[in-house]
This record gives structure tokens, sequence and C-alpha cells, in this order.
């Protein structure tokens, strides 16, 4: 056989092995990529047991709130605060800080404003460096509130401003996500008038 004819065969063999090599190696992603979906829904569906927990949670507190009974209500709550809720969920992390100021708002109802203070202090040291939401901005609304009743103006004033920081910043990164969606605000008699000067 001449050499040419050789190397052909060299070629195809070669080609062949690769093909092989390379159809297992696309099925063994394909095997990887499966146990990574199915490990995620896994994930998934934790996140929403524990979601649903948490939920259940407030609905007991808010049946016993009405009922009158306060420390079982309240116990309900404590047990949202002791859920195993990881920090990158954030649902779950909204549900934590309903919570806290759920508790606190409770106590201060109650006129227990010393023990409502001391609630959302701890609540603020653990959440308050966290990214921004309405449920962390609900929080130090609810630090103004009960600092205003126990005739702490100046902090109460504190509380309320950075309620009111936080919420802007919340706007603000819905409406920089709007712009880089390419998400078209409407237009203004503003605009207009711009538009028409040279």
């Amino acid at each position: 056989m001449e050499r040419w004819g050789i190397w052909c065969w060299v070629a195809v063999l070669a080609l062949g092995w690769g093909c092989t090599t390379k159809g297992h190696e696309e099925a063994s992603d394909g095997v990887r990529q499966q146990q990574i979906r199915k490990e995620q829904r896994k994930r998934q569906e934790a996140e929403l047991s524990v979601l649903l927990i948490a939920r259940s949670h407030h609905r007991r507190a808010s049946v016993l709130f009405e009922q009158k009974q306060v420390e079982r209500g309240l116990r309900e709550l404590d047990a949202v605060l002791d859920l195993p809720i990881d920090r990158t969920f954030e649902a779950g992390q909204e549900a934590i800080l309903d919570a806290w100021g759920r508790k606190a708002s409770v106590l201060l109802r109650l006129g227990r404003g010393q023990q409502a203070e001391e609630v959302i202090q701890r609540a603020l040291q653990r959440y308050g460096n966290e990214t921004a939401s309405f449920y962390l901005a609900q929080l130090y609304h609810i630090q103004g509130q009960i600092l205003e009743q126990r005739k702490k103006l100046e902090a109460a004033l504190v509380a309320y401003q950075r309620s009111i920081e936080i919420n802007k910043e919340v706007i603000r990164r819905v409406q920089q996500a709007r712009q880089g969606a390419g998400v078209l605000r409407p237009s203004t008699p503003q605009d207009a008038t711009q538009r028409r000067q040279p």
C-alpha cells in the first residue's frame, strides 16, 4: 500500500478514536449537567419549604395576636428568626427581617418600649449592613417609631432618614436596571421642549 494510503488509514482511525472520545466526553458533560440541575432543583425545593414554614409561622402569629395570645404569637415570630435560612436566599431573608420588625412593633403597641428598642437594635446589628431592601428600610422606620414614642426625637429623625435613604437606593437600583435593559421611561413635556431646542 502506498504511503499516503497508510496515512489515510491512520487518519481515519484517529478520527474515529477522536469521535469516540469526544462522544464519551459529551455524554459525561450531559450527566454532570443533569446532576447539577437535579441538585439545583433540590436546593430550590428546600428553600421554598423553609419559606413556607416562615409564612406559616407568620400566619400563626397573626391568628394568635387576634386571639390576644400575645406571648404565643411572639414565640411564633421567634421561630421564624431561628430558621436556617441562607443569606443568599432573598425571599427567606425578607421573611426574617419582617419577623424582627413585627416583633418590635407588637412590643411597642403593648407599651413595652424598652423591649421593642432592644429587639430592633439586635436586628439592625445583624442586618443593618445588608443590601438595600424595603424590609431593611422598614426596620429603620420601626426604629424611628420606637425612638419617637420613647421621646428620643433626634435619634428618631436619624432612623427615619436612614429608612428614606435605603428606600431611595431601592428605587434607584430598579431604575438603573430598567435603563440597562433598554426600558424607555415615558416622555415628559420637558423632554419635548429640550428636543425642540437647537
